[in-house]
Parts: C-alpha cells; structure tokens; sequence
C-alpha cells in the first residue's frame, strides 16, 4: 500500500490556525505592528496609505509565523483598524483589495527586511529532503517530522512553504527511509522468521493477530494462562526477531511507532505490503515479548502475595481452632491417662497395642495439641502455614512454576546466592526432575523446623520458600 500525497499531517484546525492570519492581543497588536526605524524607513517608500496599512499587518502576521498569507480585508478587518488608527494616527480605514501582482511586491520587502528567503522548490527541496531523511531514522512520525521541517526552515530562514508541498516532502521521506529499512529486512529475517510472521498476519494455524493484541487483562489465574500460551509460542523466535530487530538498527522512538502502528490497523494490517507488514510486527513483537514477561512477572508476585495473606489468615484461625479443640478435648485426657492404670491391660501386652487404644480415644494431631494446651503452649502459626502451602500444589503446577520459568533473573547486590539457586531450579524443572539440589543456607532459622527434618529439605517447601523470595526481591534486589 503506497503511501498517498495526502498524507495526514495537520488536522483541518491544525491547518487553518498556520495558513490564516493570528488572533492578536492588544499587547500583541502594539508588539508586532509597531515598527522599528528599519521598517519605517521601508513604510515610507510605498506611496498609497492603504498599501502602508496592508504591509504592517503582513509584516506583523509574518513575525508572528513565517508564513506567507493572503488575507482578505474582511479577514483582518480589526487589526486593519488599529493600525490604521494607533499606528498610522489617522482615521478608520474603508475596504480595498490587493492583486496578486501587488501582495508578492510587499512580501517582497518583507522578507528583505527580515532577511528571510521565499521557498524555492529547486533550491530547497534536496537539502530538506536529506535532512528529514536523517531525522526520520530517529523518529519516522508524520508530525514529528513536520515540526522538524518547520524548525529547519526557521534556522535556514527560510519562509513555511504551502501545506501541500510539506506532504508530499514527508511523504516522500518516509517512502524512503522505509524503503531502506525494507532492504534491510530481506537481509536480516531468516525463512523460518517470514514464515512464521507470514503465519500471524494471515491468521492461520498458530498465533493469531487478535490474540496477541489482547493479553491478559487481569492476574486472574485463566488470563495468566493465555498470556503464558502466546509467550510459548513466541519464545522459540525471540533470539531472531531480537537479531532482526537489531539489524535494522531502529532507534527506540521508530521502534515504539512502528509497533503502535498493529494496534491502530489492527486487522486492516493485512491490507498493506509484506514488507510493511512484517517491518511493523517485528517492532510489536519486540515490545510484545517484554510486555509478556511483565504481565507474568506481575501475576507471579500478586499471586505469591495472595498466598502469603491466605496462609496467614489460614494460621491464625488454625491456631484458635486447635486451642479451643484442645480446651473440648480436656475431659478426654482422662480416658487416656487412664490407659495406664486400667487393670484389664495385661502387662505383657505391646505398646503399639495400647497406642491403638489411645487413638482410638483422639488423633495423633489433637493429642499433641491437648499436650501443649496443658504445658500451656500453642502450636506456632509458622507450622500452620506451611501445611496450608501444603495445600495449594496445585497452584505451583499450574501457574507459578510454568510463570518462573519463562523467567531470566539477573542477581543485585546481596541476592547472588539466591539468583544461583534459582537458576539451578530452573535447569532441574526443565530437565523434568524434581527439586535435586537446595542450598540450605537460603533457609531462614525460623523456616528451618518445617523445611528440614533429619537434614533432609523437604523439596515442595523449599520451591514455595524460593518463590517467595524472589517475589520479594523484584523490587530492584533482582532484575529481569
């Protein structure tokens, strides 16, 4: 799809407020059509007080915005009066016309006067050309590259040129920085990448074009899915599109704005050329991919986060509850102790006999909690916890553990030990094992009851305490 001459630039507002004379103050008014002794002395060279009341105005609409204008008397009717009035120190002035012929005689001493130059196709048309061109490889955006021609002209004091002919100079520009960054791209992306870009912009088999533009729109655990689906099915040509993208050598903003540029066609992208097409979807996917990643790594910590608060909550009414059970559970201490004195028990019977007999009576669970309820201890809310991680397995297989690993950690000051462990998990998780090696130094004192028994970690625990770790550290202690 070429790019037309009518490219959008200015609005129609935009236009009109350039090309038409400024609305002045009254402080304005006496700035701009109050002249210098220059400027007098050139007034008093044109004959007819008309044309000398017309030249002020000119002169002043041009300090204002170096365009050159052709204003009705209608148009400029009040600044005509002032100056006819203040300036010229004479009465109202009555309606007149001037040709063409005329206008561009004035202008004529305008611009000699400021030391402008008339737009002149064939002399300044090549050098902003190239100008744009080197501005474009910064920055390809239509206004952007407006303001910068404007900003040119005004250093090269040279006077705005009609709107239609700025289109059709950045149109042109932009034909050829993109033609160049096309020639790039048949160096730089590999059969394997065309084909697989080919595959998102023609919606077949695979990744589609709607599913990468939607992501995930909450941490909930289904959105976090999908967004892992689309990050699995980009991971395989992350090296490459990087590769592309660095071959290209585009600068952050052209980057930002190629890729902006899928989400403003969305489906209407199919209309354009595959060069285009494929130019704007690398930039989308680059920013994509790191799009992907933050949305996990978010989810992973508001997860782990929810987590910790759930197993707080769970402790502290575990806790009340087997106090309060133990309290009910008094009276049946008394059927225990019991055991040890009831004469029907022959002596020579095996413990493990009576122990059945006390079981019987209460859990293992409730009398250890009736025996700490009366040496008046409480079971700690750390072992309530980590029971309830005990729980959520399922949590970890679903979701955090795929989330981790999609994830690259690069350690901080002070987590280095962590960030190797982690990277040792990874590989092990990879490779389809379970938890081998555990750097039990990691392992905080008071954690160390519930991870560790017989000094054998216990391997579930240990991933949970991992991964609360690093949700804690991603505040600048660990990078991604």
């Amino acid at each position: 799809m070429a790019i037309k001459n009518e490219l959008s630039i200015l609005t129609k507002a935009e236009q009109l407020d350039l090309y038409s004379p400024p609305l002045l103050s009254l402080e304005q008014q006496r700035l701009y059509f109050t002249p210098n002794e220059i400027e007098l002395t050139e007034l008093k060279s044109i004959r007819l007080r008309n044309h000398r009341c017309y030249f002020i105005a000119l002169l002043g609409y041009f300090k204002s915005k170096p365009v050159i204008l052709s204003p009705s008397f209608n148009l400029i009717f009040d600044d005509m009066q002032f100056i006819s009035t203040q300036v010229q120190g004479g009465k109202g002035i009555r309606p007149f016309s001037i040709n063409k012929m005329q206008r561009d005689r004035i202008y004529q001493r305008i611009l000699r006067l400021l030391n402008y130059q008339k737009w002149d196709e064939s002399l300044h048309f090549a050098p902003l050309y190239e100008h744009l061109v080197m501005v474009g490889k910064a920055w390809l955006e239509p206004r952007y590259l407006f303001d910068a021609a404007a900003e040119y002209l005004a250093t090269h004091r040279i006077a705005i040129p009609k709107y239609t002919v700025l289109q059709k100079l950045i149109s042109r520009v932009i034909q050829q920085v993109k033609k160049a960054l096309n020639n790039k791209l048949r160096i730089h992306v590999s059969s394997e990448l065309h084909g697989f870009l080919n595959t998102i912009i023609d919606d077949k088999d695979g990744l589609s074009l709607s599913q990468l533009r939607a992501g995930a729109k909450s941490v909930m655990v289904t959105e976090l899915k999908k967004e892992l689906t689309v990050y699995h099915q980009l991971q395989p040509y992350t090296r490459q599109i990087d590769n592309a993208v660095k071959g290209l050598a585009l600068s952050s903003k052209n980057q930002q704005h190629f890729g902006e540029m899928v989400d403003y066609y969305g489906s209407k992208l199919k209309r354009f050329k595959r060069p285009q097409q494929h130019l704007w979807l690398l930039c989308f996917l680059t920013q994509r991919i790191r799009q992907s990643l933050e949305r996990l790594a978010d989810g992973f910590i508001h997860h782990i986060r929810k987590q910790q608060e759930a197993a707080h909550a769970f402790a502290q009414q575990a806790v009340f509850d087997s106090w309060r059970s133990a309290a009910d559970n008094v009276t049946k201490a008394a059927e225990l102790l019991h055991l040890f004195v009831d004469d029907s028990i022959d002596d020579n019977q095996p413990f493990a006999t009576v122990r059945q007999q006390a079981l019987s009576v209460m859990n293992n669970q409730d009398i250890e909690t009736l025996c700490l309820y009366l040496k008046k201890q409480k079971r700690t809310v750390e072992e309530y916890q980590w029971q309830y991680y005990d729980d959520q397995n399922g949590l970890i297989e679903q979701l955090l553990r795929p989330v981790f690993l999609c994830l690259e950690c690069q350690a901080g000051k002070g987590s280095e030990a962590l960030v190797t462990q982690l990277k040792t998990t990874k590989t092990e998780l990879l490779a389809g094992n379970t938890l081998q090696t555990m750097d039990s130094t990691l392992i905080q004192q008071k954690h160390r009851p519930w991870l560790i028994n017989k000094d054998v970690v216990h391997p579930q625990r240990y991933e949970w305490l991992l991964y609360r770790q690093l949700a804690s550290r991603l505040n600048g202690r660990i990078y991604l």
